[in-house]
């Protein structure tokens, strides 16, 4: 309830900035964001399992296909609220590159991801946990956290996941925004070209960030990579799936989004209009 309130107040404050109401960006981003989990979260887990450097099956008699998408209710529920922050904090901060500047551009991924970063450390660490079998369930994570539910252990968590969380995902959204803007800028905005664009910058990031990720998800479960075989060549490791993971969907993230923004804002625009709060200025 925590994140829901923050998105709230976010959207609230940052309305009072915002030439185009926060309000659509955060119903945008949260649609296009559920749409993208659930048909990219099968090459998640490919991408999670292959950096984990476990061999993990599915359950005996579990189709391999419900194995796949192991995680994926949690994951959508508390990533939506993120994803909407995210994107009503960027969008807000986009308004005001009046001159289209590159600079402008990585300032606003960096300080979006510095804020929402710290919300996703704990999904992730629960994401991660269930695709590779380490949780048997939702609830089994829930119990586990709550019998480590210590300061110090806490602290430890957060502190084994947010600094490496930092390192992958302010470059990759330095490097997936910027590259989004300034080719939306130059092919136009629509729902094409905003998939087309999203697509090109989404997987360009992943190549480039996929040593990060490959620390991160190992860490996050306790492995030790000085025992691991081949560490360079494993750094490396679900790079395939990842790329693939990010390219369609940064197609159908970014897609969708500026598809929906304009449905969003026209069937807001009663509301909006009597609601001073979320009003555009």
């Amino acid at each position: 309830w925590r994140v829901f309130l923050s998105v709230y107040f976010f959207s609230v404050l940052l309305a009072q900035m915002s030439d185009m109401p926060v309000l659509v960006a955060l119903v945008a981003s949260v649609i296009a964001n559920t749409v993208t989990i659930l048909l990219t979260f099968p090459l998640d887990t490919l991408k999670t399992r292959q950096q984990s450097a476990l061999a993990v099956s599915p359950k005996p008699g579990a189709p391999p296909i419900k194995a796949l998408f192991n995680g994926v209710l949690p994951v959508l529920l508390l990533t939506a609220p993120c994803c909407g922050l995210y994107f009503g904090i960027y969008e807000s901060l986009q308004k005001r590159n009046m001159h289209q500047s590159l600079w402008y551009d990585i300032m606003s991924a960096c300080v979006t991801q510095l804020v929402t970063g710290v919300f996703l450390v704990p999904t992730d660490m629960l994401k991660v946990g269930l695709q590779t079998g380490k949780y048997a369930s939702p609830q089994d994570a829930i119990n586990t956290f709550l019998k480590q539910a210590t300061w110090q252990g806490c602290a430890e968590a957060m502190k084994r996941g947010l600094l490496l969380t930092y390192a992958r995902d302010i470059p990759f959204s330095v490097l997936q925004m910027t590259l989004y803007a300034q080719l939306k800028r130059r092919l136009g905005e629509n729902g094409w070209t905003g998939a087309l664009c999203g697509s090109l910058a989404a997987a360009s990031a992943a190549v480039v960030t996929n040593p990060i990720d490959v620390l991160r998800t190992q860490r996050m479960l306790s492995i030790d990579q000085r025992k691991l075989k081949r560490p360079l060549v494993n750094l490396f490791a679900g790079v395939g799936p990842r790329t693939a993971a990010s390219a369609l969907g940064g197609c159908i993230f970014f897609g969708t989004f500026e598809a929906v923004k304009p449905l969003v804002q026209l069937a807001a625009s009663p509301v909006l209009g009597r609601w001073p709060a979320v009003a555009s200025s």
